[in-house]
């Protein structure tokens, strides 16, 4: 694999990857590992709820997001790797909020990460929609994502909330290619 240090710059060595991102919607294909990042995954864990099946299911239907984050680049085999839940603001429904943001922590440092969240504000930000926020509840784990919307252009609305407002069109890293099928349920 390269080294990082063989490049001028942190884009020139995440081009070299070759990375592919890919945003799907939680169902049958996806489910068992969808479970499986939710409850095993504490580092890069938001808020660290733990979801099983049933409730993911009956979130689906009850009009939740639940995107799952897939990855592929130059030297490894497409495989899922992160999950975001969304769901409206329980006050007004024109305000998404991200529930729960796991990613793998292998794959932090490509600038994974920080992305996501724009490119999920990016596809639900629309007349109706107005914002989405993202709440981070520190645990004794989860260091590596306590400033992951600090660090993806949200702003601090209150002591763990953060909101994400787009004042004009996200432009994706060209750095990546991002695959978008997520359906809307909202």
């Amino acid at each position: 694999m390269d080294s990082q240090s063989n490049y001028t710059s942190m884009e020139d060595f995440y081009k070299s990857l070759e990375m592919t991102i890919y945003l799907s919607s939680f169902d049958d294909t996806n489910a068992d590992r969808t479970v499986q990042l939710i409850n095993k995954t504490n580092q890069f864990n938001t808020t660290a709820r733990r979801y099983d099946m049933h409730q993911l299911n009956n979130f689906k239907n009850n009009g939740f997001n639940i995107i799952v984050i897939g990855y592929e680049d130059k030297y490894s085999t497409f495989e899922n790797i992160g999950v975001i839940i969304l769901k409206s603001l329980r006050d007004s429904s024109n305000i998404l909020v991200i529930d729960l943001y796991v990613l793998s922590c292998r794959l932090l440092g490509r600038g994974i990460e920080n992305i996501i969240p724009k490119i999920i504000s990016q596809h639900f930000i629309s007349g109706e929609i107005t914002s989405i926020q993202g709440e981070i509840i520190k645990t004794e784990r989860n260091t590596p994502a306590r400033n992951v919307y600090a660090e993806s252009g949200f702003k601090k609305k209150e002591k763990s909330i953060w909101e994400y407002r787009q004042e004009k069109k996200y432009i994706p890293p060209t750095w990546a290619k991002i695959k978008n099928s997520i359906n809307d349920y909202r």
